[in-house]
């Protein structure tokens, strides 16, 4: 048996619908259209007998008229009966051609006029029977006749109207019946077409959704037969109270066969109880009996157990007309699966729990410093072995600087820029003050990592106190920890390492998850001992291999830390070896981590490489100061001098125009001294900080208005300033720094106004500080020199402080562009910052930050 379903086309039945009802209009038109030729016909047949009945008429009254002629002429009153007769039959043809002619107004009209004349012309035959042998009514009798001749004439005359009108009226209705007579065929074989057209497509129709219902019943079989689900259709079984009591089976599919061992074809037509007793053991019958009472589909899921193995049955019972349809997925599978995700599962939550408690145990935390924005995310732990709750503060350089014990402070400052400088973060200890006041030995080690395309420095830190203050209790602690840190799979991959165990009596050893992704295999891939990893090792570095092995077995331990690896790939890596020889379970064994620091070993030969291009490039500085400061400067010098005779001793000769010239020749040796000088100035400041010394800046001021005297004096300038603090730095430098944007203030002064130059100093926290550089002191003092000149655009900030760069024409005001890039780079030499900030003709103000 096949369950199958119509579905009928909405387009086709309205289609359907439409035809019949055109059909039934145009049998209807042409049931009208018949009606109207019979119609037609009998008004012709009416027409015919209206002409004869007027002939019938007439032709009385002719005889009449010829009867009672006679009588007069051969004076015989025989003629009287005719004359009756004559009389009787025309009053019958006028009666009836008025019943003929009720539908014609017209010809009712003449009748009526033809009936008074009719009753006047009797008058006169009577009057003239009666004079019949009369003496002397001859001219009597004459006169009557010419009265009767007249009105006979009338009566013609009338009989002419009749028929003229009887004629056109007979055309007319000739007409409308010979159009009628030849529309109606029409009609109706247009109606034979049309019925045979709607006939001939319901059939097509119709024979098309036959093989459509075939092909969809043979679609469905199919389906049917082919799907991985047991598929039966069931119809119920009554018992005498006409209450459903089981099912019979109708048809089953073959998977029937296939998961239950059953054969479709003799399950059929038995009830499903027999066949699938376990039906009811937990009420499904019932549910079955329900779903097909309440039309409502049901599901459910069983387990059965099919030839002593377990599968898992999800089942849909859909309600039909005359029974249910069971459909019956097989998920022994996906209940498999699902079993065994919730073991590994549990299995990972305890590994967790695991590694969270030992983690607690050993007092590690860990954390992720993001130096670009300064913030940090540290563990649970972490936070615990500070003594705070998680996320009782939040992490950042500052707020964890105010834990650090005061006195490792200063080292503690010293080491992160020397994390920040070298990207190489080093092993270091330190002490911090907890919560509630405790001080505690913290040991931090971490690395560099590119996360999101930005480095990130990410480490552990572990609380050492116990091994400070009981060495011996926390060697043991070590080396737990130790083999513990080898199932860390998280922290091998961040740092690139691999931990592993080797047991020295037989060679066997057990490697961690990442050593394996070193070697290129995935994770217990494959059974390692001493032996098999030779396969792996450089063949540059084999000799070095076995010697470790020998100096290990022997000793417990190596001189030999770093040998190459060949990876599954081909890849070359540089493996670096940590090892410890312990007893574990009575057998000799070394444990220890490898490292790939192939990149450090990379990044060591660039910087090898950098060092190199670093020195050739500090002895082309040096020469260029050599050439700076004496092979340049000796020929300008000699220019300088020669201009200077040429101007003592021929001055007074040359033209105006070649004095024009000389003076700006001298202008450009000038210039051109000027430039070398501050060339070699900017070339000289170099970063080494071994000369830093404290510097009084009030002392640094004072030198440099005695040096920049005249000029003060000559532009009447007005410099103020406050009592400026003592920083650590390089006093000529510094000196330069106030000479140079002093004297920029002096030359770029508003010719209408006195120049003023305020400097204020003041000591600012670096959080309060709004630009963006690396901030390695807590506090720095922001020194500020306003002055009241011309001023800049403020697009040109950052573009002043350029090697070069002029916001003016040389004629306009003199200068290299070299100045204020000196300043940027002694303020930078000293860990600070330098801006700028101007309107155009309001003035000019120097923002400089140094450490405090």
């Amino acid at each position: 048996m096949l369950l199958k379903r119509t579905n009928f086309n909405i387009p086709f039945k309205i289609a359907l619908v439409v035809a019949v009802f055109l059909l039934l209009f145009i049998a209807s038109v042409n049931y009208r259209m018949i009606k109207n030729l019979q119609n037609s016909s009998e008004l012709v047949s009416q027409s015919l007998m209206v002409d004869r009945e007027i002939n019938n008429l007439f032709s009385q009254y002719s005889l009449m008229e010829s009867a009672e002629f006679r009588s007069v002429i051969l004076k015989d009153s025989t003629f009287k009966d005719s004359y009756i007769d004559y009389k009787l039959e025309s009053d019958k043809a006028l009666s009836k051609l008025y019943k003929l002619t009720e539908s014609t107004p017209e010809q009712q009209l003449i009748l009526d006029s033809v009936s008074v004349l009719k009753d006047e012309l009797h008058s006169k035959l009577i009057l003239l029977h009666g004079k019949i042998g009369a003496s002397g009514s001859d001219s009597v009798v004459i006169a009557n006749v010419k009265t009767t001749a007249s009105l006979l004439k009338k009566v013609r005359s009338l009989k002419e109207q009749m028929v003229l009108e009887k004629e056109m009226l007979l055309q007319e209705r000739l007409a409308t019946f010979e159009w009628q007579t030849n529309l109606t065929p029409l009609t109706s074989l247009l109606l034979a077409f049309f019925s045979l057209a709607v006939f001939t497509i319901a059939f097509l129709k119709i024979r098309k959704d036959k093989h459509q219902i075939q092909s969809s019943q043979l679609l469905l079989g199919n389906i049917v037969q082919s799907t991985d689900n047991i598929m039966n259709y069931y119809e119920p079984i009554y018992n005498d109270l006409n209450e459903v009591v089981d099912f019979k089976i109708v048809f089953a599919n073959e998977c029937n066969r296939d998961y239950l061992g059953l054969d479709p074809e003799e399950i059929v037509g038995k009830p499903v109880s027999s066949i699938f007793p376990f039906l009811l053991l937990n009420g499904e019958l019932e549910e079955m009996i329900s779903s097909f009472k309440q039309g409502e589909t049901r599901s459910f899921e069983r387990q059965v157990a099919v030839n002593r193995e377990k599968f898992w049955f999800h089942s849909i019972i859909k309600p039909m007309d005359k029974g249910i349809l069971v459909v019956v997925r097989n998920d022994t599978e996906e209940n498999k699966a699902h079993e065994k995700v919730l073991a590994l599962n549990e299995e990972l939550i305890l590994q967790n729990s695991i590694m969270v408690e030992a983690k607690r145990m050993a007092r590690i935390g860990s954390y992720t410093w993001h130096i670009e924005t300064d913030t940090a995310e540290i563990s649970d732990n972490f936070y615990h072995i500070l003594g705070y709750d998680p996320e009782d503060f939040k992490p950042s350089f500052e707020n964890y600087l105010e834990l650090i014990h005061p006195d490792d402070r200063t080292s503690y400052e010293e080491v992160m820029k020397v994390v920040i400088e070298t990207r190489q973060p080093p092993e270091h200890t330190y002490r911090v003050s907890t919560k509630t006041g405790n001080t505690i030995y913290l040991k931090v080690n971490g690395k560099f990592i590119k996360n999101k395309g930005k480095e990130v420095l990410i480490g552990v830190v572990q609380d050492i106190t116990a091994e400070k203050l009981a060495f011996n209790e926390l060697q043991k602690l070590n080396e737990q920890l130790k083999v513990q840190n080898s199932i860390f799979v998280d922290a091998e991959e961040v740092a690139g390492l691999g931990s592993y165990i080797w047991y020295l009596d037989n060679g066997e050893a057990i490697l961690s998850d990442n050593f394996y992704r070193i070697l290129g295999h995935e994770p217990k891939s494959f059974k390692m001992t001493f032996d098999s990893y030779k396969k792996f090792v450089h063949p540059d570095d084999l000799e070095d291999y076995i010697t470790l092995g020998k100096e290990t077995k022997a000793e417990g331990k190596s001189s030999i830390n770093k040998y190459r690896i060949i990876s599954k790939t081909g890849k070359v890596k540089h493996l670096q070896l940590n090892g410890q020889y312990l007893e574990k379970n009575g057998r000799p064994t070394s444990v220890g981590v490898v490292q790939n620091i192939s990149k450090k070993i990379r990044a060591d030969e660039k910087l090898r490489l950098r060092n190199l291009e670093l020195k050739r490039s500090n002895i082309e500085l040096e020469s260029f100061n050599r050439v700076a400061s004496h092979d340049l400067q000796e020929p300008l010098r000699k220019i300088q001098m020669f201009l200077s005779r040429i101007e003592d001793k021929e001055g007074d000769k040359l033209s105006e125009k070649a004095q024009e010239y000389f003076s700006k020749v001298t202008t450009a040796a000038q210039r051109m001294q000027s430039l070398i000088l501050n060339l070699l100035s900017y070339s000289r400041i170099d970063s080494n900080h071994e000369n830093f010394e404290k510097v009084d800046l009030n002392q640094v001021l004072q030198k440099v208005k005695e040096e920049l005297a005249e000029r003060i004096i000559e532009t009447k300038a007005e410099i103020g300033s406050e009592d400026l603090p003592v920083v650590k730095g390089i006093f000529f430098q510094l000196e330069q720094l106030l000479n140079n944007l002093i004297s920029n203030a002096l030359k770029y002064r508003n010719q209408t106004l006195i120049p003023k130059i305020d400097i204020t100093s003041e000591k600012v926290r670096r959080e309060q500080i709004p630009e963006n550089f690396f901030k390695t002191s807590k506090h720095y003092y922001k020194i500020t020199i306003v002055d009241n000149g011309i001023g800049f655009a403020d697009e040109n900030a950052g573009k002043i402080f350029e090697v070069f760069q002029r916001l003016h024409q040389k004629n306009e005001y003199s200068g290299t562009g070299i100045g204020l890039a000196i300043c940027k780079k002694i303020v930078e030499n000293h860990h600070g910052n330098i801006h700028a900030t101007s309107k155009l003709g309001k003035g000019t103000a120097f923002i400089i930050y140094l450490p405090a």
